[in-house]
């Protein structure tokens, strides 16, 4: 898999808006990068659900680049 800074914009664009802030936030596609218990507090969600939210998209990404 291509690291993330790869994708373009448009990949992204596949993604629910909710994937698409979580995976920007956490891999800093904006210029900073946030912890999962940050991104939780941002969504009002557990930093378990974040981590599932983020390997879903992830594995959206990995599908569509095949």
């Amino acid at each position: 898999m291509k690291p993330l800074f790869e994708y373009d914009r448009k990949l992204i664009s596949i993604l629910s808006p909710r994937e698409q802030k979580i995976i920007t936030m956490y891999f800093g596609l904006t210029g900073r990068s946030y912890t999962l218990k940050e991104i939780a507090k941002d969504f009002e969600i557990s930093s378990q659900t974040v981590t599932k939210y983020r390997n879903i998209a992830l594995q959206k990404l990995e599908k569509h680049e095949k």
